[in-house]
């Protein structure tokens, strides 16, 4: 679950019945509603909002879909179950401007995703591997940009030119190249 970035709108994704709420959130912090609408793809998990409304959703049935929050705040789909071709895409990121989307892949991977002003997403790399990072990718987070997995630790940053991902710190080498972004932990805590 999370708020909107102007607070007026809390999102929850169902995994079990496959649906997106979004309740309504007042001045005073009073939430109302939902609204219900049905995941374009299978089992909706992490979420990340974008700069205009947008909603950029992973689907753990191997997909990720964007949406554009209405003036009601009913989810808009733009574009439904993209495929990641990767296993279990559960969490996402978007970047600050607002151009990428990332989903953290059980498969031990994350894809990249464009993102278009209109919201509408389309996969960077056609087989979904935009990093390969190894097995048991357990969680991303939108605020601190942080990959936590199982395996061996190392440090990524979205490159600035482009959707790419690039290796900043790899902890069995101990090579640091730039300040991180997106870090990765054996331990599974935030850095």
């Amino acid at each position: 679950m999370q708020f909107s970035p102007d607070g007026s709108r809390l999102v929850v994704t169902e995994k079990n019945t496959n649906l997106l709420d979004v309740y309504g959130v007042d001045a005073n912090g009073v939430a109302s509603g939902p609204t219900t609408t049905a995941s374009a793809g299978g089992t909706p998990f992490g979420f990340a909002f974008g700069l205009r409304n947008d909603l950029f959703v992973s689907e753990a049935a191997g997909s990720a879909s964007s949406y554009v929050l209405d003036a009601t705040g009913t989810p808009a789909l733009v574009s439904g179950a993209v495929s990641t071709h990767q296993g279990a895409p559960c969490w996402a990121v978007v970047t600050a401007d607002g151009r990428f989307g990332f989903t953290g892949n059980g498969a031990g991977s994350v894809s990249a995703f464009a993102i278009a002003p209109d919201g509408a997403i389309s996969l960077v790399d056609a087989n979904g591997g935009t990093a390969l990072i190894g097995a048991g990718t357990r969680s991303a987070s939108r605020r601190t940009g942080t990959l936590r997995r199982s395996a061996r630790s190392g440090a990524f940053r979205p490159a600035r030119e482009d959707s790419r991902l690039s290796r900043i710190i790899d902890n069995r080498r101990g090579v640091v190249r730039h300040a991180p972004t997106l870090t990765l932990t054996e331990e599974g805590r935030e850095q």
